[in-house]
């Protein structure tokens, strides 16, 4: 067998090297899947996100097309007389396939009192950039919900709520976002199943109880 001298096996390091160094950095970029767009200028505050969908520009533009629609109402609506307006995103979750997000935008009239917060959850396909309707992942009744939502119900923030409002849940809302693990947010507006001050709240359904309901109402 013949013997690799010290320069070839410098060389074939050095090969190995730069060949981890590139899968590195493609799996760092392909991590950054969202960029931030920021807005402020009087009365007029906005972040919002623009989604990156490696190799599928299609699928891209249509995501980002529908973002951008609840962006041009709200700065339609700032147009158009309200006194205060802007908003925030929060990325939930992502894997290949999908992507999870939600927009909070706040219209705020002159004098107005009470929380002007609302919600928009945005839940992709990656491939197709289709939204993916909630019964994708469970089927639920406002009954289900409404049986749940004690113990399972957490304000904007993530904080668990302790006192919810005393009226039954009659909807199931067509927000939702997800957190990864098989968890399903459902997400209902301000005022809805707690007070005001909680902002836009959610009943946080675990795989189990999703195992169960999708059982149920087949």
């Amino acid at each position: 067998m013949q013997k690799m001298n010290r320069g070839d096996l410098m060389n074939k390091i050095i090969k190995l090297v730069i060949i981890l160094t590139g899968i590195l950095l493609i799996h760092a970029s392909a991590s950054a899947q969202v960029a931030e767009n920021n807005e402020k200028q009087i009365n007029w505050s906005l972040a919002y996100p623009t989604v990156i969908v490696e190799n599928n520009p299609t699928a891209q533009e249509k995501i980002n097309t529908d973002i951008l629609k609840y962006i041009n109402e709200l700065r339609q609506d700032f147009q158009l007389g309200y006194y205060k307006c802007g908003g925030i995103y929060k990325l939930h979750y992502e894997d290949s396939s999908v992507i999870s997000l939600s927009l909070y935008l706040y219209r705020m009239p002159y004098t107005g009192n009470g929380n002007h917060w609302s919600n928009v959850d945005l839940v992709y396909d990656k491939y197709t950039g289709n939204r993916i309707p909630l019964y994708h992942y469970v089927n639920a009744t406002a009954k289900d919900l409404d049986l749940y939502k004690s113990g399972h119900s957490f304000a904007q923030d993530g904080t668990k709520l302790k006192s919810l409002k005393e009226e039954s849940i009659t909807r199931v809302p067509d927000d939702y976002f997800l957190v990864g693990d098989g968890i399903v947010c459902i997400t209902f507006h301000s005022y809805e199943i707690a007070s005001g001050a909680f902002g836009p709240c959610y009943i946080k359904l675990e795989p189990d109880y999703i195992d169960y309901l999708n059982r149920l109402n087949k």
